[in-house]
């Protein structure tokens, strides 16, 4: 993969495809697997709320990676980061960290102080990558805490 033509497109209708196929791949590699319903359902989810986004990173004409970013009801201008994922040819070539930087950019425009993300204690390039951008430890902060490690960072 060339990575000087890598690109991030934040997800519309017309990408909804894309977005279902890639969203799906990082559920089996991560979780298992999981209807087409509920994927689609949390896709138009975000579509229709204004804070919430998702992006694909395209690497060329495939899509190579995602991220998504919602704001929590509980927690006052702080977001959630989910679903960071990159495709197993795209990775170590700062696919998730054009990612990351991206969902951050967005985060802090809509005025958020704080993001949040949760993560497996085996993803260790992703806590890497995550203690890289200053995201710290922190005790957890949604009841999907079991087996997971919980990161916070301060938006300035």
């Amino acid at each position: 993969m060339d990575d000087r033509h890598l690109r991030i497109v934040r997800v519309d209708e017309t990408l909804r495809v894309a977005t279902a196929e890639i969203i799906a791949e990082y559920i089996r590699a991560i979780h298992g697997d999981q209807t087409r319903e509920k994927i689609d359902a949390e896709i138009a989810r975000h579509l229709a709320h204004a804070s919430s986004a998702l992006w694909l990173a395209y690497a060329g004409d495939d899509p190579v990676g995602c991220i998504e970013l919602h704001p929590l009801d509980a927690e006052p201008l702080s977001f959630e980061i989910k679903r960071v994922y990159v495709r197993a040819q795209a990775r170590r070539l700062g696919v998730a960290l054009e990612l990351m930087r991206t969902a951050e950019a967005h985060a802090r425009a809509l005025g958020a102080t704080r993001i949040l993300l949760d993560t497996k204690p085996s993803m260790e390039a992703a806590i890497a990558l995550y203690r890289s951008l200053g995201y710290v430890p922190i005790d957890p902060y949604n009841e999907d805490s079991e087996c997971r490690l919980h990161f916070g960072k301060a938006l300035s």
